[in-house]
This record gives C-alpha cells, sequence and structure tokens, in this order.
C-alpha cells in the first residue's frame, strides 16, 4: 500500500472502530505499489445520471454504515480499521465519458 493510503496513526491506547478480520489483514499486508490490492466498482446506467445524483445516493445508501469511511491501519502488529477524519466522496468518485462507438 502507498504511504499516501497507509498512514501510520499517532499512538492511540485504544483503536475505537474495531480490529480487521483475518481476511482484511491479509488483503492489507498484500497491498504493495506492484499489487495494489483495492477493489473498484464499475455502474452502468440506462440513461444519465448527474455526479451529484450518484453522490446523493452513495452518501444515503453507503455511508450510511461508518465502515465505508473508515481506513485501515497497523500498529504493534494489529490492524484495525479507524475512522478517516479527512474523507471526502469527491477523491473516491470519478467520472469519465468513453468514446462513441
Amino acid at each position: 500500500m502507498s504511504e499516501r493510503r497507509r498512514r501510520q496513526s499517532p499512538p492511540d491506547p485504544q483503536p475505537r472502530d474495531g480490529k480487521l478480520s483475518p481476511v482484511d489483514t491479509a488483503w492489507l499486508r498484500m497491498d504493495r505499489p506492484s499489487n495494489l490490492m483495492m477493489i473498484c466498482g464499475v455502474l452502468v446506467f440506462r440513461g444519465r445520471l448527474s455526479a451529484a445524483r450518484l453522490k446523493r445516493v452513495l452518501t444515503e445508501r453507503f455511508l450510511r454504515f461508518p465502515r465505508f469511511a473508515q481506513r485501515p491501519v497497523e500498529r504493534d502488529g494489529a490492524a484495525f480499521w479507524q475512522a478517516a477524519d479527512d474523507f471526502d466522496l469527491d477523491d473516491h468518485v470519478v467520472t469519465t465519458s468513453l468514446p462513441p462507438s
């Protein structure tokens, strides 16, 4: 995982957001610049959908679950989820247009 994405947090005696599952821990530890262990998604719609509407739907349906605004961190050999206080949906939603066929 890149240094930008895998931040070492300051010491915190009790991680407040929960320990990673063994599977999530394995994925985190396999992540390298040459082996990115990230999940991407492609959504296909019948018609046009504005970026603003998509962000509203993601906010309503995904971000209501705290896990979607957390990041994995490791400390002292343990991995856990921590709230990403600087989370910004705009960093995760990318719009593009495909060339006409």
